[in-house]
């Protein structure tokens, strides 16, 4: 297939807000639900598309290996979990054409995956990082479309300075993302797999039980693919409440 040439003002840009429950059945069991609304945007070779939609629901449970929170100066907590997402998202939307839009540009993927995780936290006194991992098996849709397996990492090294209510927790934060690509019949399609790091900074606000996440990262490597675009990085905003 002929590569891509792509005029400076094409563009893909996948934005999602996400509703985001965690629930203690007890003091070292959590569940978690995760429901995301995804707003999809592209424009290339002069045509354009917005595609919104309820994504895929999230659905984990976890385990606290050691939860050692109660101490001033050290506390650690290392957490293994896994889940499932449902295929609930719309993942078959179709252009005024009748052409059904790239799978990836979808609000839902059609498969359902499972996952598997780990997280460990420390803190000694004010400063600390966390670790995550996590391992994705996706599944096959309706259109014999899947994203193979993948691997994702992130590392947040944060300081945390308590004044009266408020506490302030800068952070520097890096991730990384690997996998293959999509499968089309079970092939494997050349240019769509993906290997990237990101790195950035945050900043996590709380007064009393509420919670305002800031952070932005950029990439600073990236597998490149002759004909594809770059990613230029994410922003993420988050508001909680315990």
């Amino acid at each position: 297939a002929p590569v891509k040439i792509y005029d400076v003002n094409d563009f893909e840009s996948y934005k999602t807000v996400e509703l985001r429950i965690k629930y203690f059945i007890h003091k070292k069991i959590e569940l978690n639900a995760i429901v995301p609304y995804n707003q999809n945007k592209f424009l290339e070779e002069k045509e354009s598309g917005t595609l919104n939609g309820i994504g895929d629901p999230t659905f984990m449970a976890a385990y606290h290996l050691i939860r050692k929170i109660d101490t001033v100066t050290f506390q650690q907590r290392f957490i293994v979990g896994a889940g499932i997402k449902i295929p609930s998202g719309n993942y078959y939307v179709f252009n005024d054409k009748g052409l059904r839009y790239p799978f990836l540009m979808q609000p839902g993927t059609g498969s359902v995956d499972e996952l598997i995780y780990a997280n460990y936290i420390a803190g000694y006194k004010m400063i600390g990082f966390n670790v995550n991992v996590m391992y994705k098996i996706n599944g096959e849709n309706y259109y014999h479309e899947k994203i193979s397996n993948s691997l994702t990492s992130y590392c947040n090294v944060f300081l945390r300075y308590k004044t009266g209510n408020f506490t302030f927790t800068p952070s520097a934060q890096f991730y990384f993302e690997n996998t293959e690509g999509v499968l089309h019949n079970g092939i494997l399609q050349e240019g769509t797999a993906m290997k990237m790091m990101m790195a950035g900074a945050g900043l996590d606000v709380y007064y009393k039980n509420f919670g305002l996440n800031l952070s932005a990262q950029k990439t600073v490597y990236e597998l490149k693919q002759e004909g594809n675009m770059s990613c230029a990085g994410r922003l993420m905003i988050g508001l909680n409440y315990n």
